[in-house]
């Protein structure tokens, strides 16, 4: 999508109410208004940058204006995407966490952490069985090698989910899903919180580490190229968009949190 580049110096431009001014601002400001804008749709943000002080002594004659600068009309820009992909994941990565938290529902997800200790190795469960919903209530899973299915069995009884699976057959165990106590429910939301915490603070890493980007970027890329209006434009920008993916995480953990202790 491209990126609306608007200038503060066009703007004061516009602004100055002169006759020819007003005439070159209409057409411009009529296409403006015609053209949608999304807010949070658009990675690329375009800021002006800072004039060069005039030449003759400080600030030229007294009373003159200063000399316009020869970057007037074109701009600074700055790419959010990568920032906003690191945020995202953080969100991504709390709602993965919400699913594994058992509400009394079977779900595969509830056995993502579980590892089978196998010659001498510890190894994901998905790699040595497969896990199904057999009801509303109960897991199976189906080990292919019969001599695994004691591992298995061990790795998730000493898993700490509160899961004790059943022999079914030599290489299937059933592992019925027990509504959490009251006391599980309270403790699995305090984890939640916490991960709510975690994620945020990654949020504002990812903020800091963008900040400190654009600062450190030399010559006419750098934050010092603009000027302090814009400087305060884009920092605040970069917080909005921090803001957002904090709001996000927020929602996440409500909603989970209602799930889990019904309030």
């Amino acid at each position: 999508m491209n990126s609306l580049l608007l200038t503060r110096a066009a703007l004061r431009v516009a602004a100055t109410g002169l006759p020819h001014a007003a005439a070159v601002a209409r057409p411009a400001a009529i296409a403006l208004a015609r053209t949608p804008i999304a807010v949070w749709a658009v990675p690329a943000r375009g800021y002006a940058k800072k004039a060069p002080a005039a030449k003759g002594g400080k600030g030229g004659k007294k009373g003159g204006a200063a000399a316009p600068s020869e970057s007037a009309g074109s701009g600074w820009e700055w790419d959010s995407s990568a920032m906003e992909k690191t945020m995202e994941a953080q969100v991504a990565h709390l709602r993965a966490e919400c699913d594994k938290l058992s509400v009394g529902k079977a779900s595969p997800t509830l056995l993502d952490r579980v590892h089978v200790k196998l010659h001498k190795a510890a190894v994901p469960l998905a790699q040595v069985a497969q896990v199904t919903v057999k009801d509303p209530h109960t897991l199976l899973v189906v080990v292919p090698e019969e001599e695994a299915a004691k591992h298995v069995e061990a790795a998730i009884r000493g898993a700490g989910l509160g899961l004790n699976p059943v022999v079914e057959t030599k290489n299937t165990l059933k592992v019925p899903v027990p509504k959490p106590s009251a006391d599980l429910r309270a403790a699995m939301a305090k984890q939640l919180h916490k991960a709510g915490e975690d994620a945020k603070a990654k949020v504002r890493a990812a903020r800091q580490t963008e900040l400190a980007k654009i600062k450190g970027k030399k010559g006419g890329s750098g934050l010092a190229s603009l000027s302090e209006d814009d400087q305060r434009a884009l920092q605040n920008d970069v917080q909005k968009i921090a803001d957002k993916y904090c709001a996000d995480v927020d929602a996440v953990v409500k909603a989970k949190t209602k799930q889990l202790t019904g309030a």
